[in-house]
């Protein structure tokens, strides 16, 4: 809710093919309709033998307003900044789809089910895994739950200006899970949790070639904890 606005998204789904992306402004002290904006537009993850989205909690877009803009994390392949006020897109950025969150959406739950299993939902993100998108000192941080890395924009033009590849913040005991949950960011730090550490990380000196999660200089910190049930 921004002053005597209220914003929501809206998913459409178009034959299990297609998830279309909207944000709607209504009136907040009416709920009159007021405009709305199309973001983007990506291969369906429903389901049909289940009726449902695979992974639906993580499915949902995310907003953030700052500066009199809307950025719109849709978590089908692209973030957008919208005009708050007009719904008029200023930029919008496509970020690299991870191929197992799209492939697997159908396959892994039903299609090859047929002798009556309960579906199998141990890889679906926990509700507190990803998180919002995050805008602070200019930046934009987004964790997409169909994405391969944290990416971080220029708030002002979106041009992407650093991807953390989250499978190299992965702990020792668990290679296979890399960081799943955007914490926080502030200034040139972002705080992001795998399974069982979290890693407080200087993104400016990051560097995806050279890095090393035990003794990088990118890594201000590392906390290990008892992995999460």
């Amino acid at each position: 809710v921004v002053d005597d606005n209220v914003y929501v998204t809206i998913r459409v789904s178009k034959g299990m093919q297609f998830d279309d992306c909207y944000v709607v402004c209504l009136d907040a002290e009416t709920g009159k309709y007021r405009w709305n904006c199309y973001i983007s537009s990506a291969n369906s993850m429903f389901n049909p033998y289940e009726g449902q989205l695979q992974g639906e909690p993580e499915a949902a877009a995310e907003l953030a307003y700052a500066s009199g803009r809307l950025y719109v994390l849709t978590n089908i392949g692209a973030l957008a900044a919208i005009d708050a006020y007009g719904g008029r897109i200023i930029w919008l950025s496509i970020y690299p789809r991870d191929p197992s969150q799209i492939a697997s959406a159908g396959m892994q739950a039903g299609w090859f089910r047929g002798n009556g299993e309960p579906p199998d939902h141990s890889n679906t993100h926990k509700p507190w895994m990803g998180g919002p998108v995050v805008v602070e000192s200019g930046h934009v941080f987004v964790l997409p739950a169909d994405g391969l890395y944290l990416n971080i924009y220029d708030a002002g033009s979106g041009i992407e200006l650093k991807r953390l590849d989250l499978h190299q913040f992965c702990t020792m005991d668990l290679p296979q899970r890399p960081s799943d949950t955007l914490l926080a960011a502030k200034g040139s730090t972002v705080l992001i949790s795998a399974p069982t550490a979290t890693y407080n990380v200087d993104w400016e000196k990051y560097d995806r070639a050279s890095f090393n999660p035990k003794h990088d200089q990118s890594v201000i910190w590392r906390e290990t904890f008892s992995p999460a049930l």
